[in-house]
């Protein structure tokens, strides 16, 4: 009778643990379930998937821009397969959206981003840019806000699409 119940006991840890995974979602970037290791519990898989975006800021002194675009996170601090179309006082320009990011355990962080159109010219030029991120929703929206001395942000946001 002992034997069973240690069995039976063995099969209920069994069930229950299989099924579980990082606090922060999937393990890897293909979205493909499986039991995550301890080294997979890290602060830069709360910000993993495709993302649109979305924001407006004040250039000091000279005017306004805003744009959207979507971007996509490997899941281990590196933003890939963007595209960001900004307008920047009716001067509309269009670029790849690559970079880097770092988070802490509470989800606030640093993001580093080059903007590179295809044609880069004086009023659409390669622009890299930082910003401190703060993400909710167990990653599924990202509040931005830019660090640079040049721009303040006015409304940043990114959704996990």
């Amino acid at each position: 009778m002992p034997v069973r119940k240690s069995v039976l006991a063995l099969l209920l840890v069994i069930a229950v643990m299989l099924p579980v995974r990082s606090v922060f979602g999937l393990c890897n970037a293909e979205n493909e379930p499986g039991v995550c290791g301890e080294k997979d519990l890290r602060a830069d898989k709360l910000l993993c998937g495709r993302y649109s975006l979305s924001f407006s800021a004040a250039i000091v002194p000279s005017g306004h821009i805003a744009g959207s675009g979507v971007i996509t996170s490997n899941c281990r601090g590196r933003l890939i397969k963007g595209t960001e179309t900004i307008n920047d006082e009716g001067e509309v320009c269009q670029g790849t959206l690559t970079g880097t990011y770092s988070l802490d355990m509470n989800g606030t962080g640093t993001v580093s981003f080059s903007l590179v159109p295809p044609n880069p010219t004086y009023s659409c030029p390669i622009v890299n840019f930082s910003e401190a991120i703060a993400v909710g929703g167990n990653g599924s929206v990202v509040k931005a806000v830019n660090t640079g001395s040049d721009e303040v942000t006015i409304q940043e946001e990114w959704v996990r699409q």
